[in-house]
């Protein structure tokens, strides 16, 4: 099993980062979490070599700085109708550590709020705990071999010694690629940013179909 990268503290992504980029969402209020959104996953049609669809229009200059980063860039295949892409942060002044993380946000008539999860990815520093609930991931064509992956949430219970983890989060271990050092996950509920002010997170269900169907972006 791929190991977790645990950061403690309420700014789980951020804290002690410098920022290369950052869209923010329009400014809304910020009312109750309600329940996760789900809906039927689509599969978008490549376009010259691009999962181009998939990706929810990330800007090009957005591509150009993490094509700078040198790493491939990962992205779910499989989208959701209602989702769309709402920013980026890029983490790269560290020479021994860099990372970034995509967001998503996707959108319900039947909720007031997006329900938002990112892409991220890290060169290293994974380990900590993992809550109880877990599913196994389906053989990932952007993974090595011989890997198990799972997919792990939390259900409304607070934070507490035992389970660390906000409630209602979702995520999935790091998945480690051949030939790149560090690894990649999908999270939901995990990071605290302006990115996912006011958002639900995703179920188990989707978290799982998401995840296997990550594959590289060729810009």
């Amino acid at each position: 099993m791929a190991g977790q990268r645990w950061l403690s503290g309420s700014a789980i992504a951020l804290a002690g980062c410098s920022v290369g980029s950052v869209t923010l969402p329009e400014s809304e209020a910020a009312p109750a979490v309600t329940e996760p959104f789900t809906t039927e996953l689509t599969q978008a049609e490549p376009e010259s070599g691009a999962i181009a669809q998939s990706v929810g229009s990330i800007p090009a200059e957005d591509l150009d700085e993490l094509a700078q980063m040198g790493v491939p860039i990962v992205v779910p295949s499989a989208l959701l109708a209602q989702a769309e892409y709402s920013g980026l942060v890029v983490v790269a002044d560290d020479p021994y550590y860099q990372d970034y993380t995509l967001y998503y946000r996707m959108f319900s008539e039947d909720s007031a709020l997006a329900t938002c999860f990112q892409i991220e990815y890290s060169s290293g520093g994974f380990g900590g705990p993992l809550p109880m609930n877990q599913r196994a991931i389906a053989p990932l064509a952007i993974a090595a071999p011989g890997q198990d992956y799972f997919v792990y949430w939390t259900g409304d219970e607070p934070p507490s010694d035992d389970s660390p983890f906000p409630s209602n989060t979702v995520f999935s271990d790091w998945i480690e690629m051949p030939g790149v050092e560090g690894g990649y996950r999908l999270s939901s509920g995990l990071i605290e940013t302006e990115l996912v002010r006011a958002c639900n997170p995703l179920d188990p269900d989707t978290a799982v179909a998401l995840v296997e169907s990550l594959e590289v972006l060729n810009p």
